[in-house]
């Protein structure tokens, strides 16, 4: 194969005629700086803020555009005062248990272990709704529990700590705490003014055990209301028929599926500066978190309680309010009198010399818990708790009771929903004392673990005697399908109403 000579009929291209090659670009020369986007000397849109962004106080009370009424509600029939029900608004009501109510009365209890003089002249204990603490109640309440579904190994240390009969005796320091704690004034002269009987309320626990409480969207509220607290806010929010509903403290919105079937034609509004939220009412404002939208629903910013304006309730003993957020409850009593409304729940309201709050109980307590102090515990300051524990401080024995002839001066009713069953799981696995994560000016007191005895005193000064108190009330109710930790978690649930203003 010889090589191939070049192409014929193609001569060589020459350089394209119509097209000279330019010496530089034309229309793009290379800019010495960018053109279009100078970089900026500080952040366009975000400067930094100078004090927090979130919750700022406002130096007047911020005014927020009245929530509209609910609709598709006819309005409540029920009168403005509250008068209360002689039976569940909106269903009929159950059959009483078995029971017969001439039955549900107790007698005084015993005076126990004797101690002399001691005892000669101890004052009753506390008469409550449901009664009195006696032995049997206390006996009684030990079998009822063990028949619960998922009886912890904890329970044991129960059934041994309070079976009466193997005590050990008690000693001379627990009779002094027992006389402090009978003697101490706690708001008992108010405990009877509300117009319901342990009847009506064994009746309506039927009713809403079997009927309501298995509806909840929230099937183990951790951290939030369980059987005792949900029976209790639902119950007294059935029998008022509040217009309005003032939720401060949300969680995961359980309580405000409680109250909505409370109360179907209650105007909702909810306050919490966190959005945990797993059941969301689309009748209810909501002032969460930032506000973030949420389509279909109405949520606003958050706003603590005292810096709304609440002006567009105009009639506001047709409100009641729901203290779910671990704040001081004396503050937030304070506040809600000045505002002028009647009808409060407190969800936290915790036992003396525990808890995270300054509650509506320990308040009643004239003694600051000092009640529960040995004869030999030296420092007479009282722990005032708030906002989760962040803002304690401690505060003389006098400050603490011009606080309590306050709230005996304003308050015409108070009232401790009793647990359902009694498991006292807080007196026994919580220490009583002051434990404070801010103040530490004052002197830290734990009460030692109490003795058998004396955790029996305790409860039967401290707590209300619970609302099922027979084998046959526990049947007719159908607790047995309930689970023991349904029980945990009382904290003494109460409702104050206030004086009317003259």
């Amino acid at each position: 194969f010889p090589p191939p000579t070049a192409p014929t009929g193609f001569p060589p291209p020459t350089a394209p005629t119509g097209f000279p090659a330019p010496t530089a670009p034309a229309t793009f020369p290379p800019p010495t700086a960018p053109v279009t986007f100078p970089p900026p000397t500080a952040p366009a849109t975000f400067p930094p803020p100078t004090a927090p962004v979130t919750f700022p106080p406002p130096t007047a009370p911020v005014t927020f555009p009245p929530p509209t009424a609910p609709t598709g509600f006819p309005a409540p029939t029920v009168p403005a005062t509250f008068a209360p029900p002689t039976a569940p608004a909106n269903f009929a009501a159950p059959a009483a248990p078995t029971a017969p109510e001439s039955t549900m009365a107790r007698t005084p209890p015993p005076a126990g272990p004797k101690s002399g003089a001691d005892d000669a002249d101890l004052p009753p204990l506390p008469m409550h709704v449901s009664g009195q603490w006696t032995d049997a109640l206390h006996e009684t309440q030990m079998a009822l529990v063990h028949q619960l579904a998922g009886t912890p190994p904890e329970q044991r240390e129960w059934q041994t700590r309070y079976k009466y009969a193997d005590a050990a005796p008690a000693s001379p320091k627990d009779f002094v705490i027992r006389r402090q704690l009978r003697t101490a004034e706690m708001c008992n002269s108010l405990l009877r003014n509300v117009p319901w009987t342990r009847g009506q309320l064994l009746r309506d626990l039927q009713y809403f055990t079997n009927e309501v409480y298995p509806r909840r969207p929230i099937r183990m509220n951790t951290f939030g209301m369980r059987l005792s607290h949900a029976f209790g806010a639902w119950f007294i929010t059935k029998t008022l028929q509040p217009k309005w509903i003032l939720e401060s403290g949300v969680h995961k919105g359980q309580s405000t599926w409680l109250l909505r079937q409370a109360a179907p034609n209650a105007k909702i509004i909810s306050m919490d500066p966190r959005t945990d939220m797993v059941h969301w009412d689309k009748d209810v404002t909501y002032y969460t978190g930032k506000g973030e939208p949420k389509a279909g629903y109405d949520v606003r910013p958050f706003v603590d309680f005292a810096l709304i304006d609440w002006s567009f309730i105009a009639n506001k003993s047709e409100a009641l309010i729901l203290w779910d957020d671990h704040q001081s409850e004396f503050k937030r009593i304070i506040q809600a009198h000045k505002l002028g409304f009647r009808h409060m729940l407190f969800d936290d309201n915790w036992t003396p010399l525990q808890g995270d709050n300054y509650s509506a109980k320990q308040v009643c307590d004239e003694t600051g818990g000092l009640c529960l102090r040995q004869p030999d515990f030296p420092s007479k300051k009282i722990l005032m708790t708030d906002q989760f524990h962040m803002a304690d401080k401690f505060i003389p024995l006098e400050d603490h009771q011009q606080n309590h002839k306050t709230l005996r001066s304003i308050l015409e009713a108070y009232y401790e929903s009793p647990p359902v069953l009694w498991v006292p799981a807080h007196m026994l696995h919580n220490t009583f004392g002051h434990n404070p994560k801010k103040d530490r000016g004052g002197v830290d007191y734990i009460l030692p673990k109490p003795s058998h005895r004396l955790l029996r005193w305790m409860t039967e000064s401290i707590i209300a005697p619970p609302l099922v108190q027979s084998q046959e009330e526990f049947n007719a109710i159908g607790l047995s399908n309930l689970s023991h930790s349904e029980f945990y978690m009382y904290a003494n649930i109460g409702y104050g109403r206030f004086k009317e203003s003259e």
